[in-house]
């Protein structure tokens, strides 16, 4: 992801669908969109992708640095939702960091992601609304 990413990212993060199950529902304004752009992009940390399918973008995927791992953030544009997206991005990301566990928090009532994450080999963690997938030995 670039700058020019920012107006299709704001527009993804404002849609009722991403923000439902975000940890903060709020819909971010433009300025806090772009403070936020700008803190990923300049975080060494911070791995962000926009996914496409085909010449479109259809969302994007980050890992963020914790102390244990990454943390796993996927979003997918609605009119994408139910393409196989989320599971195929999951794979990529694991590729990215294979030597790194990932963690992902999702909501208890969130599903859909709950199914994703367990089909793709994460398992609940002690914590609550945690899922980890263990680095590969």
């Amino acid at each position: 992801a670039t700058s020019a990413d920012s107006a299709f990212l704001l527009d993804l993060q404002r849609r009722p669908e991403t923000r439902r199950f975000a940890r903060n529902p709020e819909i971010p304004s433009p300025a806090e969109h772009e403070s936020w752009m700008r803190g990923r992009l300049d975080d060494p940390g911070c791995v962000m992708n926009v996914i496409m399918h085909g010449e479109v973008p259809a969302g994007v995927a980050r890992l963020d640095r914790l102390a244990k791992g990454y943390e796993v953030s996927i979003a997918v544009d609605p009119s994408r939702f139910r393409l196989g997206i989320g599971g195929i991005v999951l794979a990529l990301l694991h590729q990215l960091a294979p030597e790194a566990d990932l963690w992902a928090h999702v909501q208890a009532e969130n599903t859909a992601s709950r199914v994703l994450f367990e089909r793709a080999g994460y398992r609940e963690a002690e914590k609550r609304d945690w899922y980890c997938q263990r680095a590969l030995s």
